[in-house]
């Protein structure tokens, strides 16, 4: 349970911090982080900007999403 609700946590800090430097994270209660950027080529191009730093990053986008709302979902670890 202690790791759990420290992930939670330390998911709930990165979201605020996202925000407090303008990007566009709702409010989720998860370790699941959606960065909403509206256009896929943009979410895709995100995604492999992040990787070549060593992140994965997903980008998710149409059909999985509505057109308009693509975004890259970070998936937090408590490891």
């Amino acid at each position: 349970p202690e790791r759990a609700a420290g992930l939670l946590e330390r998911a709930r800090g990165l979201g605020l911090a996202l925000r407090e430097a303008g990007i566009d994270v709702p409010s989720v209660d998860s370790q699941i982080l959606p960065v909403m950027v509206g256009d896929a080529r943009r979410a895709v191009a995100a995604a492999e900007a992040l990787l070549d730093r060593g992140y994965y990053v997903a980008a998710i986008r149409p059909p999985t999403v509505p057109q308009g709302t693509s975004r890259l979902r970070l998936s937090l670890m408590a490891s």
